[in-house]
C-alpha cells in the first residue's frame, strides 16, 4: 500500500485497519489487511518479530470473520494460534536473559525490533517457554496482564476465541464451545480465574451454551461473566448490560418470566445511560421485554413497550424498515388480540407496505401480512352492524 506514492510503513497500515474496523466500515478494512498480509509475508523485517507478526494474524483473521470469509479467517488464526502455542513469539526478536541480573535487566531495556532478518530461526525448547519466564524483570512489578507473560496469555486466548467465533458462524457449535472453554482456560492461567479479559471468552461460552440447550450451564456462564464485569467495570457499563441480556434471554427459556425481565430491565436502564434513550440497542430490548410481557398474559404492558420500540426504531430507521415493519406487526398482532380491530388494521397495512416494498410480494414476511390483514378485515366487516 502506498501514500503519496511512497510505501506505507506496515505499522502504519495496521492502525489504519484497525480504525477503519472501529468505525464499522469494515470492507476498506479488509483491502488494508490484505496488503498488510502481503508485506508482512514477502517482506523480511517482521520475520523474527513473531509478537508483531501474530498481532497482525490476529487483525486480518478477525476482518476476514466480520466480512464472511470464513475459511481463510479459520486459516490465519490456526496460524496465529501456531505462533502463540509454539512459543513463536521469543526466537531473535526477543534476546533471553539470565534470571535476576543486572546485564538481564539492561539487555531487555535495549531489546527491540530487529533490522532485517531473512530467516526465523528455529524454535528450541528453552525459547518456547520464554514468553512465561520473564519475571526477575521490572515488570513483573505491573499487573500480571500487563506482563509479558499476561499479554502472551491474553493474546494467545483472543486468538483461540476468534478460532471459536468463525466456527460458530459455520454453525459448528459443539468445536466452537471447546474453543471458547480453551480461550477461557488459556487466559485465566495466567492472569487469573475472575479477570475480565477471561470474562469474554466465557460470554462467548454462554452464547453457545445457550444454542445447544445447555440452559442451566448457560445461566452459570453468564452469571460469572458478569460477576467479573462487574468488579473490573462498575454496575453501569454496556458489557455488564450484555451479561445481563444473556441472562435474561436464558431466564426466558426457563420459563422464569419475572426474573428474565427484572435482567432485561436492568439491561435497559444501562443503556439508556449509556447511549440515551432513542437507540437502537434499546429498542431492541424493549421488543425483548414486550415479547416476554406478552408470553406473561400482561399484554397491555406489552403493548407499551411495543409502542415504545416503534418510536426509536422510526426515528432512527425511518418509515422503511424491516426492523420497524415487525415491530407493526407485532403490535397489530397484539391489538388484534385485545379486540382494537381498527389500529390493528392500520398498524397491518403498515407493516404489509414496507415488507412489500422491501422483501417483495413473495416474500414470507409479506404473505404472512397480507393474511394479517385479510383476517382483521374480515373481523371488522363481520362486526360493522347491517
Amino acid at each position: 500500500m502506498e501514500k503519496g506514492g511512497l510505501p506505507l510503513p506496515v505499522a502504519e497500515q495496521v492502525r489504519m485497519a484497525e480504525l477503519l474496523g472501529q468505525n464499522g466500515e469494515h470492507k476498506a478494512a479488509m483491502e488494508v489487511w490484505d496488503s498488510v498480509m502481503k508485506d508482512i509475508r514477502e517482506g523480511d523485517e517482521y520475520a523474527t518479530d513473531g509478537e508483531f507478526f501474530a498481532k497482525a494474524l490476529y487483525g486480518a483473521a478477525d476482518a476476514m470473520r466480520v466480512t464472511g470469509r470464513y475459511s481463510e479467517s479459520l486459516r490465519v488464526f490456526e496460524e496465529c494460534c501456531g505462533i502463540y502455542s509454539t512459543g513463536g513469539l521469543s526466537g531473535a526478536a526477543r534476546p533471553q536473559t539470565t534470571k535476576g541480573t543486572d546485564q538481564s535487566r539492561a539487555q531487555t531495556a535495549k531489546s527491540s525490533r530487529p533490522q532485517t532478518t531473512a530467516t526465523r530461526p528455529s524454535t528450541t525448547a528453552t525459547e518456547t517457554s520464554f514468553a512465561f519466564q520473564r519475571l526477575e524483570t521490572p515488570m513483573a512489578r505491573l499487573p500480571v496482564h500487563e506482563t509479558e507473560r499476561g499479554k502472551f496469555a491474553i493474546g494467545h486466548g483472543a486468538a483461540v476465541r476468534g478460532t471459536g467465533l468463525v466456527l460458530d458462524a459455520l454453525g459448528k457449535d459443539d468445536e466452537a464451545l471447546e474453543k471458547f472453554r480453551e480461550a477461557a482456560n488459556i487466559t485465566s492461567r495466567v492472569i487469573g480465574p475472575r479477570h475480565f479479559e477471561v470474562a469474554t471468552s466465557i460470554v462467548c461460552q454462554a452464547a453457545t451454551e445457550k444454542k445447544l440447550g445447555m440452559h442451566s450451564k448457560a445461566l452459570d456462564s453468564f452469571k460469572r461473566a458478569l460477576t467479573m464485569r462487574r468488579k473490573a467495570y462498575g454496575f453501569k457499563h454496556p458489557l455488564v448490560a450484555e451479561c445481563l441480556h444473556g441472562i435474561g434471554g436464558v431466564l426466558k427459556m426457563l420459563g422464569k418470566f419475572g426474573e428474565a425481565v427484572d435482567a432485561l430491565t436492568q439491561e435497559i436502564q444501562i443503556l439508556r445511560l449509556s447511549y440515551g434513550h432513542v437507540h437502537l440497542d434499546v429498542a431492541r430490548v424493549l421488543s425483548d421485554i414486550a415479547v416476554i410481557l406478552e408470553m406473561e398474559g400482561k399484554r397491555e404492558e406489552a403493548l407499551d413497550h411495543y409502542e415504545e420500540c416503534r418510536r426509536v426504531r422510526r426515528r432512527l430507521l425511518g418509515d422503511d424498515s424491516l426492523d420497524l415493519a415487525a415491530t407493526l406487526f407485532s403490535i397489530a398482532k397484539l391489538r388484534e388480540g385485545l379486540g382494537d380491530f381498527e389500529e390493528a388494521f392500520k398498524d397491518a397495512k403498515d407493516s404489509l407496505r414496507i415488507c412489500r416494498a422491501v422483501a417483495g410480494d413473495f416474500d414470507n414476511k409479506t404473505v404472512l401480512r397480507a393474511k394479517m390483514v385479510e383476517r382483521i378485515q374480515a373481523t371488522m366487516r363481520d362486526e360493522t352492524p347491517m
